[in-house]
């Protein structure tokens, strides 16, 4: 069949197509109604969000290390340490207090996702696609705030969607805390 990367340009592709097909019938069938930005918006960011699902593990940077960081962290919590410290089951099980150092913050989310009966995979790549999402909006609403136009809103929550160094981290880096800050920070 199709390899990996050509199913997921075919999948983005076929999502992009069927996206144009339905913004330009609403224009053109309901020509005298405003089309709601933040919706196309938020229709524009799941775009990219759909590959990350596919089964299993995809080939990244520290995707795989932050699922066993954040096994760590939730047997932590498990196990009653409210702010871990010690992750006991890395470093080929000697463990290194590797939780005092970084930002527990995005683990801390993963893992209430874990928590509703996700699989730790899935509750990571959740984490991503509505951290993606949700960068999205809040940049639309800054540049709302600051600009009072709706259209350059958009056009500015598009552009910091789609800088390269944004799909490289949510994509192939995977970094979640840098992640984690695109979304509360813009």
């Amino acid at each position: 069949m199709f390899h990996d990367p050509v199913k997921m340009v075919f999948i983005s592709g076929l999502s992009l197509i069927i996206l144009t097909i339905f913004v330009l019938f609403y224009v053109f069938v309901f020509p005298k109604k405003k089309f709601n930005l933040l919706l196309l918006l938020v229709l524009i960011t799941v775009l990219p969000t759909i590959t990350i699902f596919r089964n299993g593990v995809y080939e990244s940077g520290d995707f795989t290390l932050h699922i066993y960081r954040t096994i760590s962290f939730y047997s932590n919590l498990v196990q009653g340490n409210l702010f871990p410290s010690w992750a006991g089951e890395l470093n080929n099980t000697y463990g290194y207090p590797l939780f005092i150092f970084i930002n527990p913050l995005p683990y801390i989310l993963i893992s209430l996702i874990h928590l509703l009966g996700v699989s730790y995979i899935y509750s990571m790549k959740i984490f991503l696609a509505g951290n993606f999402i949700l960068s999205g909006i809040t940049m639309y609403f800054l540049a709302k705030k600051i600009t009072k136009n709706t259209l350059g809103a958009f056009a500015a929550g598009i552009f910091y969607l789609f800088f390269p160094y944004h799909l490289i981290d949510q994509n192939f880096r995977v970094d979640v805390g840098e992640i984690l800050s695109f979304s509360i920070l813009p």
